[in-house]
């Protein structure tokens, strides 16, 4: 009889002592392409984050508008605090609804959500004369706290009536805060009638009364 063939095929080696092929330098060239790839990557949007992080900085405590107000309305009970990022918080923003002066009012109607400054409210105490709020979005003189300031009014032509269309609404307002657009002045009783009046219709123009 003859010899038994044998399959050529099949290997007598059993597979846990087969060696695996040599990796080739091209493979190991695309892994270590990937492995700079996700490090590049993961760097980019670490790098992204913390820049982010350094922009809009801490949150901190902001009282602002739980609903609409409308000009002259008590703010007391219908505000809120939320938190906002720092670089987003104005100046001169309220932190809490205890920190509100007796009386506060809006000054100009106020959308829900917006900061309460102390340049858009007015009060109104026997501790002390009506404040306003007045716009000064226009260039204006460098103030300071306690500055005494004189008031004008510029209105259209067809508001002015029969009085001058510039005219001087107050003097000797003293300026108890100042906003980026606003400026916050105590008034006479006899005057405020006519600044929050301007404030609303008018361009206000605020001057300097130092010397």
């Amino acid at each position: 009889m003859g010899r038994a063939r044998t399959n050529p095929t099949h290997s007598r080696v059993p597979l846990h002592r087969r060696r695996l092929p040599a990796p080739t330098l091209a493979r190991w060239a695309l892994v270590g392409l990937l492995s700079l790839l996700l490090a590049s990557t993961v760097g980019a949007v670490t790098t992204r984050a913390e820049r982010e992080r350094r922009r809009w900085g801490t949150q901190v405590p902001v009282l602002v508008t739980a609903r609409a107000v409308d000009n002259g309305s008590p703010l007391r009970g219908a505000v809120r605090v939320t938190h906002f990022p720092e670089a987003l918080v104005p100046a001169d923003a309220f932190s809490s609804e205890d920190d509100l002066p007796a009386g506060a009012t809006a000054s100009g109607g106020r959308s829900a959500g917006e900061p309460v400054t102390r340049a858009g409210i007015s009060t109104a105490t026997a501790s002390g004369p009506p404040r306003v709020a007045v716009p000064t979005p226009g260039p204006r003189p460098r103030l300071s706290i306690g500055d005494h300031v004189s008031i004008w009014a510029t209105y259209d032509p067809s508001l002015a009536g029969t009085k001058p269309a510039t005219t001087r609404i107050a003097a000797g307002a003293t300026v108890v805060a100042i906003g980026d657009d606003d400026v916050v002045v105590a008034v006479s009783d006899e005057s405020v009638g006519e600044v929050v009046e301007a404030a609303a219709l008018a361009t206000v123009t605020v001057v300097s009364e130092r010397r």
